[in-house]
């Protein structure tokens, strides 16, 4: 600014030198259980870190335990990371069988080496994972689910095993009674 016979003048053009605004944190924004670095989306990732924070080699804190912990039994442990895999498995089963009636083909599931396939899924639609998020996770025996088209299907099961926790052996039993939905039946500590 400048001032000449009491009057004042101001340059638009140069203004004064404000602070710098301090950078706010963005948060980590999580709504999915298991979704420990939320992005939405349960991953390999999510996976991995869960098991690290199971053997103590990733921190965590008691505002993680919510999203990490699938079991709500207070502790993080590679039961989590099971329990994450077989309610995965169910809502990619049900995906399936979806897209098996809405199309009218059989579509059918069944595990194979590392992973597992989906065979007869009608094209259009997101393709559907063939891998496990945590490759120690296998399915025990060769049984093949039919997912449909029809609407009630026959009772199956499939059970998934995890090698975890000094070389115990967790299980988890994924299976429908053909009405309802596939869900996750319970981590157990196999004999």
């Amino acid at each position: 600014y400048a001032a000449a016979n009491g009057i004042l003048f101001l340059d638009v053009n140069d203004p004064a030198p404000q602070p710098e605004p301090e950078p706010t944190p963005i948060p980590i924004v999580r709504s999915i259980v298991g979704d420990t670095n939320g992005d939405d989306t349960i991953t390999s990732v999510d996976a991995l870190t869960v098991l690290r924070m199971s053997v103590n080699l990733e921190p965590y804190t008691d505002d993680d335990l919510p999203f990490i912990d699938v079991d709500n039994d207070s502790y993080v442990m590679s039961s989590d990371a099971l329990e994450r895999e077989g309610e995965r498995l169910a809502a990619l089963l049900e995906a399936a069988r979806a897209r098996s009636r809405t199309a009218g083909v059989p579509v059918s599931w069944r595990a194979v080496g590392a992973g597992f396939v989906f065979d007869g899924v009608p094209p259009g639609g997101a393709p559907l994972p063939q891998h496990w998020l945590d490759a120690r996770v296998r399915a025990l025996g060769n049984e093949t689910l039919l997912l449909g088209p029809d609407p009630i299907i026959a009772a199956q099961a499939v059970v998934l095993e995890l090698a975890a926790d000094a070389g115990a052996l967790r299980r988890i039993r994924i299976a429908t009674d053909g009405l309802h939905p596939f869900a996750a039946q319970g981590v157990e500590v196999a004999p």
